[in-house]
């Protein structure tokens, strides 16, 4: 965060209204904002996790950093009240905003001596989520087959072919295969970072006609920069030097060797430059149209911040380049710029194509067709772990997402932990999985008739559930009420549920509330005013707006129908 002598030119707003707050993008650690300060500073949620609990480091900054500047892919200068307040500050300029942790006055600063700022005032939350998505735009339409059940499978063609067999002869029913461990660096396609997986596909769009005639879609992985050394060989990138003769490359130095995040530590494209665009466009095409892919994960655009161990905070990098805007503002405008260019281009090259993206800021929504909850550690922690990509998607409807979807995290040797995470996911727009990497200690799909048998019944509640899901998603449309709902924007007058966290309304009909605790098997839930039927069996809860613990054994996650 800047200082207080930074901020001498800036504009403070304060203002007034019943608490709690919320929205603000993509939160992590709670849904509810007071007592935290937020920014629009898209940054890398994943730069400082508690890396302890799976290797040897640990966090460096100061205690409590985290809690109070808590990063995010998704940070948007927005936020509301369960009153029907909401506020909206325009500006690509730097924005802090700042909640009391109890009463009801917020200041915000802005790094920018002009700006425009929205005051909405309606009579329920939805009401403003309303007026603000008319402002900023809401997320496409999806296909059927893109609300459905997808699978990562790694370690090139014949692995892959063969595990796509496997899904046929056992009537899983996968709608999507999607692939990540190819290698082919003019197209800004593959991801072998770290040499996680070492695929060998060959030609790509043979692979992806024999996926195609099994009736998978197949979709590919992007991302928006260039190594100065190639994976794995770390030898010269022939595609990051001739990008870089052209001017096309935004670089980090030797000056920044002192940050704790360097990734990527070689350049990022420039999309304000139009030749950079043009460039852009013929990798798009040849991943859709040469390849042939039906999509694609559009990884990144969130990593133009910094933060410096010595000065412990955050800055943005100098470039180089000359552009009219600012670094912050060029930083925190960068993933707009990013999906736009990206969807509108491909989309123009194939209508039908479906990508989904971790990162954002105010605006991008309509060029992203589906946000998913960036990388957690397979873990139980609240910050970094299974239980914050929970938090990430009630949040992010509340900050104008609805076609939103987890990972489910398949590097983790806790059966306990997967369960739980597909229990979830299966609960959500889309079913997804995500390997990282086949390690033999892994629990995922494919280690035990157990397993599959386990992922195969919640892959068929879900599509079960498509029908339901292409409703509440046409709702959100229209009205910008995201699927995944906190239990204030379902029930405003009620304000037992303004802090609920690990529970929330599955579009108009389910009360959803994920185990979040290893080893419980029990659930306390809040159930607003009403009767609710359990989705599992004949149960019947007759509230008058209460908290009532319910059984949650391991293979069942807490649903509940609202009765008319």
């Amino acid at each position: 965060l800047p200082t207080e002598k930074e901020l001498i030119d800036s504009i403070l707003i304060k203002g007034a209204t019943p608490g709690p707050f919320y929205g603000g993008g993509e939160r992590f650690l709670s849904t509810c904002l007071n007592g935290r300060t937020i920014s629009n500073q898209t940054n890398d949620h994943f730069f400082d996790p508690p890396w302890d609990e799976v290797a040897t480091w640990g966090r460096k900054h100061e205690p409590g950093y985290y809690e109070r500047y808590e990063p995010s892919y998704l940070q948007i200068p927005y936020f509301l009240s369960s009153s029907g307040q909401a506020w909206y500050i325009d500006d690509a300029s730097s924005v802090f905003m700042t909640f009391p942790e109890s009463g009801n006055q917020f200041s915000v600063r802005i790094e920018n001596n002009q700006t425009e700022f929205y005051t909405i005032q309606r009579s329920t939350p939805k009401e403003a989520l309303e007026t603000y998505t008319s402002l900023v735009g809401r997320q496409p339409e999806l296909p059927d087959w893109a609300v459905g059940v997808w699978t990562n499978l790694l370690e090139g063609r014949d692995s892959v072919f063969a595990k796509a067999n496997r899904l046929k002869e056992w009537n899983v029913p996968v709608t999507v295969i999607w692939l990540i461990d190819m290698y082919d660096i003019e197209s800004s396609q593959g991801w072998q970072f770290r040499g996680w997986s070492a695929g060998v596909y060959g030609d790509l769009s043979e692979v992806t006609d024999s996926l195609h005639s099994l009736g998978f879609k197949v979709l590919s992985y992007f991302h928006p920069y260039q190594e100065e050394k190639m994976p794995r060989t770390h030898n010269d990138n022939p595609m990051y030097h001739k990008l870089d003769s052209m001017g096309l490359l935004l670089k980090t130095t030797d000056q920044y060797r002192n940050s704790r995040y360097r990734y990527p530590a070689s350049g990022q494209y420039d999309f304000h430059n139009p030749l950079m665009g043009e460039i852009w466009q013929g990798m798009i095409q040849k991943v859709l149209i040469r390849d042939n892919f039906d999509g694609y994960m559009e990884d990144f655009g969130d990593i133009l911040y910094l933060f410096d161990l010595e000065l412990n905070k955050w800055f943005t990098i100098d470039y180089g380049i000359e552009t009219l805007l600012t670094p912050h503002q060029y930083a925190n405008s960068y993933p707009l710029i990013y999906h736009k260019l990206t969807y509108l281009n491909a989309n123009a090259i194939k209508k039908d194509m479906v990508s989904f993206c971790r990162s954002g800021s105010a605006g991008s929504a309509p060029y992203t067709q589906i946000l998913w909850g960036g990388d957690q550690l397979a873990s139980w922690n609240k910050e970094f772990g299974y239980p914050s990509a929970i938090t990430s998607g009630i949040s992010s409807g509340l900050s104008g997402y609805g076609n939103w979807a987890p990972d489910v995290l398949c590097n983790s040797p806790s059966t306990e932990l997967w369960k739980r995470w597909v229990q979830f996911s299966a609960f959500t727009p889309i079913f997804r999985d995500h390997l990282w990497k086949n390690a033999p200690t892994s629990i995922d799909l494919w280690t035990s008739p157990e397993t599959r048998a386990y992922f195969k019944r919640y892959a068929e509640i879900h599509m079960e559930l498509v029908p339901y899901i292409q409703e509440s998603l046409a709702e959100y449309r229209e009205t910008g009420t995201p699927m995944i709902r906190h239990m204030m924007l379902e029930f405003p007058e009620d304000s037992e549920g303004y802090y609920c966290e690990y529970q929330y309304m599955f579009g108009p009909k389910y009360l959803v509330a994920p185990v979040v605790e290893k080893s419980d098997r029990t659930k306390k839930i809040y159930f607003p005013e009403g009767t609710w039927k359990s989705y599992w069996d004949l149960d019947i809860i007759h509230s008058t707006g209460e908290w009532i613990t319910v059984p949650a054994p391991l293979d069942l996650i807490p649903v509940y129908k609202r009765m008319e």
